[in-house]
């Protein structure tokens, strides 16, 4: 008796906790990683094959699929969370979609600056800072499972 008792309440608080992050979406995980993989195009592209003062007419339709793939993520997280409105859950999905907005407007300011100028520094600060910001809510995402 004492054995039921004991591993009931071990199950609820285990339900328990899981009811305080959002599951993770398959979906939102699969547009993360491909604007990531676009970013590395973008990158491979400016290190190597165009160096010139064409490198953003040549890599804009990563810049355009990265975007693509972000919005499409965006979108699915904030539906996410206004599922999830008034739950425990909906703080943690709301900071996962927050850092898919800030993915989105670093990849934007980035490419308007790389618009603006034709090239882009192979080594530059900004490249660098849009694929680790969009990293993060790749591995938020991740860390849901």
């Amino acid at each position: 008796m004492r054995m039921r008792l004991l591993a009931v309440a071990v199950c609820s608080v285990c339900v328990g906790c899981v009811s305080f992050v959002p599951t993770q979406s398959a979906s939102i995980y699969k547009d993360l990683e491909e604007t990531n993989n676009n970013l590395k195009k973008v990158a491979t592209a400016i290190d190597g094959i165009y160096t010139g003062t064409d490198s953003y007419d040549r890599t804009s339709g990563y810049y355009i699929a990265a975007l693509a793939s972000v919005s499409s993520a965006k979108s699915k997280a904030e539906g996410r969370s206004a599922y999830l409105r008034g739950k425990i859950a909906e703080a943690p999905a709301k900071k996962v979609a927050l850092a898919i907005g800030n993915c989105e407007a670093s990849i934007k300011e980035v490419r308007a600056r790389h618009e603006a100028q034709g090239v882009l520094d192979p080594g530059s600060l900004e490249r660098q800072s849009v694929m680790e910001t969009c990293q993060i809510p790749k591995t938020m995402e991740e860390l849901l499972k």
